[in-house]
């Protein structure tokens, strides 16, 4: 395998990963260099990928000959969570794309001869050993986030007793408006969060 396709098999596996991604995403995860470049790296591979359009940026996912080379079964179509999906590579940049990436997959806490506790984050990763939780805040109301909260609430303390530490709530919002209720929110029930907007980390 050649040094091109190589880094061409890698970005697949990032699309698989990440479900879709724009240009500028897929240049930052793999140092793809200058626009010039990652226009051209991109291009190349266009008989491996679907693009999309979102506010003017190209969006890439994979289509069924990109899947055939990876061996990935899970197809995605143009759907009205690309958003959510394109929110949440933001995160992942902004934590140095950790290894240990896992999207929407079911935390479940069961304490001896207590009651089950389930959450399923936007995302979950490992930073220092330490569990941090993502929940993207794109159109949700904010009853929504509330209850989510809540629940973290709940959950924080049976991870502490079986990890050895709290979880880390990280919330993403598209509206900086709800920056300021979302740390309200986690500091009255008390849980470990870092709250972003759309222009903290963009």
């Amino acid at each position: 395998m050649t040094v091109k396709q190589i880094r061409q098999e890698q970005i697949l596996n990032t699309l698989d990963r990440l479900r879709f991604a724009t240009r500028v995403q897929l240049q930052i995860i793999h140092k793809l260099g200058s626009d010039r470049n990652a226009h051209k790296v991109l291009r190349d591979m266009k008989e491996y990928v679907h693009i999309g359009n979102h506010y003017g940026k190209n969006v890439y996912y994979l289509n069924a000959e990109g899947r055939d080379w990876i061996g990935s079964e899970r197809e995605m179509k143009w759907n009205l969570r690309v958003e959510h999906y394109l929110m949440r590579n933001d995160v992942f940049i902004h934590y140095g794309c950790p290894k240990d990436w896992w999207t929407e997959r079911e935390i479940l806490i069961e304490p001896i001869g207590g009651e089950k506790k389930k959450i399923v984050p936007d995302a979950t990763f490992l930073k220092e050993g330490k569990y941090h939780f993502l929940e993207v805040d794109r159109t949700q109301s904010m009853a929504a986030n509330k209850q989510k909260i809540e629940e973290y609430k709940n959950i924080s303390p049976l991870m502490q007793a079986e990890f050895g530490h709290k979880p880390v709530i990280i919330f993403y919002t598209a509206k900086e408006s709800r920056e300021k209720k979302l740390r309200e929110l986690c500091k009255i029930a008390g849980i470990e969060a870092v709250i972003y907007s759309v222009g903290d980390i963009n």
